[in-house]
């Protein structure tokens, strides 16, 4: 018996001759090529049921193509959601390595800005206590233009 929905049954019973059961057999052999490569029998066999007179043997059929694109489509997702985490990790590691290298560039022209200012007020000092003491001359004034430039160029980079 086929049913709708996939099921195949058969029923064999002792009583019956064995011409009728090689019949059955037979056509069990049949319908069994008929069937898909792609499946797989299960044999159940029923000792003692209800009626001593009767003896069960089921066989059921699984169709493995079901399974089977699950399983691929189960492995395709897998590997397709690997992939994706290897590149998200390859990308995460790139950009963090250009965010230390940035901070680190940061660190140093924040220092060099800090080392630049200290002479700078230590000059711009000397040179306001020259030219009171011995007032401006051709020297000092370009000494001061020199250090308007360099102040310049500090505020710029600060």
């Amino acid at each position: 018996m086929i049913y709708d929905d996939g099921f195949i049954g058969d029923f064999i019973f002792k009583d019956e001759d064995d011409d009728d059961l090689e019949k059955r057999a037979l056509e069990a052999k049949i319908l069994k090529q008929n069937i898909d490569n792609n499946t797989k029998n299960q044999f159940l066999y029923e000792e003692k049921p209800l009626f001593s007179e009767i003896q069960i043997i089921y066989d059921i059929v699984f169709d493995d193509n079901t399974l089977k694109n699950s399983i691929l489509t189960l492995n395709i997702t897998i590997i397709s959601l690997t992939l994706l985490g290897l590149v998200t990790i390859f990308i995460i590691y790139n950009v963090r390595k250009k965010e230390y290298i940035l901070s680190y560039k940061d660190k140093f022209i924040e220092h060099s800005i800090h080392e630049i200012k200290t002479p700078l007020s230590i000059i711009n000092l000397n040179i306001q206590l020259r030219n009171k003491n011995l007032g401006e001359d051709k020297y000092s004034k370009k000494i001061e233009g020199a250090l308007k430039t360099l102040r310049n160029y500090y505020e710029d980079m600060s």
